[in-house]
């Protein structure tokens, strides 16, 4: 974990860089490991860099990859996702700044995958499946639209009935 800080810390300031992408460079080096490339960026002192980092060390640091690709590139602020669409082996997301717009974000779907498992610490789920004081539903209701009504990682009820992926954490519905 500490080795992944270190790859993606500015070396002015220390500040972890957001990254903007994360792709699959297939299997190279001596040990015949995944590499992915990691894009990453300072958003005070600028120009994007590509570190290949090892898929292991990329699992052992999932949360710090899943925190820092959810943040404005210029300000290094939280973002939100708003829109979410698959692009073959990648998934391709647009994330809002609430003062600099939307930013594009490309990651292998491998990745994706394992980063989405883990539950943010910062956003708790707004709603629960389970949860008694939501309102009663019928799984088999022909009214209903098709999908989940709420995301299965994180739980907040989708808003948009039909969607392939819910748009507070991103994950596959």
């Amino acid at each position: 974990m500490e080795e992944l800080m270190h790859i993606t810390s500015c070396r002015k300031c220390g500040e972890p860089k957001v990254i903007t992408a994360a792709v699959s460079k297939g299997q190279r080096g001596r040990h015949r490991e995944i590499l992915i490339k990691v894009v990453h960026r300072c958003p005070a002192h600028g120009r994007e860099k590509g570190t290949l980092i090892p898929l292991g060390l990329l699992q052992e640091g999932k949360h710090f990859i899943k925190e820092n690709l959810f943040r404005c590139k210029r300000c290094g602020g939280h973002t939100e996702i708003v829109d979410t669409k698959p692009d073959g082996e990648h998934v391709i997301f647009k994330v809002r700044c609430p003062d600099h717009g939307t930013g594009k974000r490309k990651i292998s779907q491998m990745v994706f995958d394992m980063i989405m498992d883990e539950q943010p610490p910062h956003h708790p789920p707004e709603h629960h499946p389970h949860d008694p004081h939501a309102p009663p539903h019928d799984p088999h209701d022909p009214h209903r639209p098709p999908g989940p009504r709420f995301c299965p990682s994180c739980g907040v009820e989708v808003a948009e009935p039909g969607s392939k992926f819910c748009h507070h954490c991103g994950a596959t519905l």
